[in-house]
């Protein structure tokens, strides 16, 4: 290969390079900027009719429902108290 083959080849490298990296770093930028707008923030109030709480092998450690037929429940209280 000639050392003006060897040059253009480098050349239409460099061009190809220069047109790619303003690309990647848009995707970059804008996964950045989806990547923040989609962070969650704590909501003000969660509801449901039970919660529970497992331990790593999956077993209930605390059960909170809303029926008094179940141990640990929290509907002791009347919504009026």
């Amino acid at each position: 290969m000639s050392e003006d083959a060897r040059i253009a080849s480098l050349e239409a490298q460099i061009r190809t390079l220069r047109r790619m990296v303003p690309g990647v770093l848009g995707l970059i930028a804008a996964g950045g900027l989806l990547a923040a707008s989609s962070m969650q923030s704590v909501p003000d109030l969660v509801q449901a009719k039970t919660f529970e709480v497992v331990n790593d092998a999956g077993k209930v450690f605390v059960r909170v429902s809303g029926s008094t037929t179940r141990p640990n429940s929290a509907s002791r209280f009347s919504k009026g108290e």
